[in-house]
């Protein structure tokens, strides 16, 4: 029977206070929902939550037990039998396949991540949490996956599964970045392209086991010249301009054309199908008249080239596109697209083995970022990030120092972004002995020197407070102190995010750091329609308040996290670690891998890419 009205918001109350179980249960089945007060319906929700994540548990260790049950007996197998598959799917009517996941599952989670199953029985991680743990664990050692456990599922609970994963890949790498290392050169060796017809009739083509710093670059250049072909008058939406251009730049179409021409054939191309389609519903069947100055399929309108190089004015494409010219007149190298990548000055320095990232993609080897680094030394903007001691931001800046040296064959880049990382702590250290930093030493001491004055540049910062839009250099601090949309758990990336006024500019809000904060869309329409209020109580730190009263803080991410302890797996019997040929130098241009022998079941027909 419900407890009503007023009782049950007692009950609710001290929901927080039970464990998951029966207890729980039973409080929960006293209460009628429809009686509960708004607010305290969230309570009601989370209690839910939390006994919805034990019950998961428990049915994960039912699952453990039927796979190591003794026909007529209680006695345990040691491990699963190999018929408990199918005695699970007949019990459950669950597929072959269905039923060999949720034994895998079980297993991983029950035994061999037993921090991520308590976690689950007190209700602090979900099933959604417990697979993503299993997932990237699996292929750790039972060490290693203790070591990652230890830091992360005290946490998990508070984290997304986006941002979960987001951890987790990157402590993967770093508890063991050898085998890291290891496992990404042998995913090289294995690169493939394939394509499958859809049910729809289109074909879907991917690639695999791709470079990292190739394909991110790949992607970038898909996307910026997409954007320019749309800012340049194509009517088209995006994705389906990268499709075109990707199948153009790959069948040879586009071959030898530069990109001011690529943008020029697909202007005149839309203009092309836009006088089919109005022919099409033209009575008369035939075409009005286009004007002076239109173009035939293919081709583009006379003075097409001026309004487009006109409309992307002050474009990096533009720089890059004439960069590329002037390199391919001269039988040069073509410089690259650059990419954003961000990476620890202490990892460069070859100090350590932290990973790096690609905004988007998500952590990078230590090597791969090395070599991005050395890839864009000329044509990207470098950044820097000073750090406390949990990583998160002090200081950010631009420099223009380079390491010293000779810059490679391909350390000119189109474009790019180079986020150099740093904790104060460091830094000082390295400022204090710059010779220790070798070709570094001119980078060390400019970012030295200018967090040595940061007091009088971050004051800078604010100078213009009274300011419509936050200055350039302002939403660079922004962006980089707070990585995301301040909304809690929202992952859009800052810099793709308004820079909103927390207390609004038309109120007499400051242009300012303690006012400034990234919102994505989403979430900058859930403030400015009144459904949640926020304030910023210290910069960068956010308190949102729900549309039914509850509070929620947020802070970024730590730029620079706290270092993970490595535990490298045991070597091989011989005691040597698997070696694997590094693959160094543009993909390009190395070699094709040697055919491995071939078994039957490999000699099946292709696939068509």
């Amino acid at each position: 029977m419900y407890v009503r009205s007023m009782s049950s918001a007692s009950f609710v109350a001290g929901l927080a206070d039970l464990p998951p179980g029966p207890e729980l249960a039973a409080a929960l089945g006293r209460i009628d929902p429809s009686q509960v007060v708004g607010d305290q319906r969230v309570g009601l929700l989370r209690a839910e939550a939390r006994l919805r994540a034990h019950q998961e548990a428990r049915y994960l260790s039912a699952l453990v037990e039927v796979s190591r049950a003794v026909p007529g007996s209680t006695r345990r197998l040691a491990q699963g039998a190999e018929w408990a598959p199918g005695e699970v799917a007949a019990a459950l009517t669950l597929t072959a396949l269905a039923a060999d996941r949720e034994l895998h599952l079980a297993e991983m989670t029950v035994v061999q991540l037993p921090l991520v199953h308590a976690a689950m029985w007190a209700g602090a991680v979900d099933r959604a949490r417990a697979f993503v743990f299993a997932d990237l664990l699996e292929d750790l050692t039972r060490a290693q996956r203790a070591v990652v456990c230890a830091k992360v599922v005290p946490i998990a609970g508070a984290l997304t599964t986006g941002q979960l994963r987001a951890r987790l890949e990157r402590l993967v790498k770093e508890v063991d970045p050898a085998w890291a290392e290891r496992r990404y050169q042998r995913a090289l060796r294995e690169r493939r392209v394939v394509g499958y017809l859809a049910a729809d009739g289109t074909v879907t083509m991917t690639a695999s086991g791709l470079p990292t710093g190739e394909a991110a670059a790949a992607g970038q250049r898909l996307d910026s010249l997409a954007r320019r072909i749309q800012r340049a008058g194509h009517p088209g939406r995006i994705d389906p301009l990268k499709a075109d251009l990707l199948l153009g730049l790959t069948d040879g179409s586009l071959h030898h054309l530069h990109d001011s021409e690529i943008i020029d054939l697909f202007l005149g191309r839309a203009r092309a199908d836009a006088l089919e389609d109005a022919a099409t519903l033209d009575d008369t069947g035939a075409p009005p008249d286009a004007g002076p100055g239109a173009g035939t399929a293919g081709e583009p309108a006379p003075g097409a080239a001026g309004r487009a190089d006109r409309a992307d004015q002050a474009d990096p494409g533009d720089q890059a596109d004439l960069v590329g010219r002037a390199e391919r007149a001269g039988g040069g190298h073509t410089a690259r697209t650059g990419v954003e990548v961000r990476v620890g000055l202490a990892t460069l320095l070859g100090l350590d083995e932290r990973c790096g990232e690609i905004p988007g993609l998500g952590p990078v080897l230590p090597d791969v970022a090395r070599g991005l680094v050395a890839d864009q030394r000329r044509g990207a903007q470098w950044r820097f990030a000073v750090t406390d001691a949990e990583g998160h931001l002090i200081f950010a800046g631009l420099t223009r120092r380079r390491p010293s040296g000779a810059v490679p064959r391909r350390g000119t880049s189109r474009g790019g972004v180079v986020e150099l990382h740093v904790s104060a702590q460091v830094l000082g250290q390295l400022a204090a002995a710059p010779a220790a930093a070798g070709a570094w030493a001119p980078v060390v001491t400019d970012i030295a020197a200018q967090y040595a004055g940061r007091h009088r540049i971050l004051a800078r910062l604010d100078a213009s407070a009274g300011a419509r839009f936050a200055s350039a250099a302002l939403a660079r601090h922004i962006e980089v102190r707070d990585r995301t949309c301040s909304f809690p758990g929202c992952r859009r990336s800052s810099y793709a995010a308004d820079k909103d006024h927390t207390n609004a500019h038309a109120g007499g809000g400051l242009t300012t750091r303690c006012n400034i904060g990234p919102l994505c869309k989403r979430h900058h329409r859930y403030k400015s329609l009144g459904w949640w209020r926020l304030t910023q109580p210290s910069p960068g730190e956010f308190c949102w308040t729900s549309p039914l009263g509850l509070h929620y803080r947020t802070r970024g991410d730590p730029i620079n996290p706290p270092s993970t302890p490595l535990c490298p797996r045991p070597q091989s019997p011989n005691g040597v670690p698997e070696q694997l040929p590094r693959q160094r130098g543009p993909m390009l241009g190395r070699p094709p891998p040697a055919p491995a022998t071939l078994s039957r079941s490999d000699t099946d027909e292709p696939p068509p890419f």
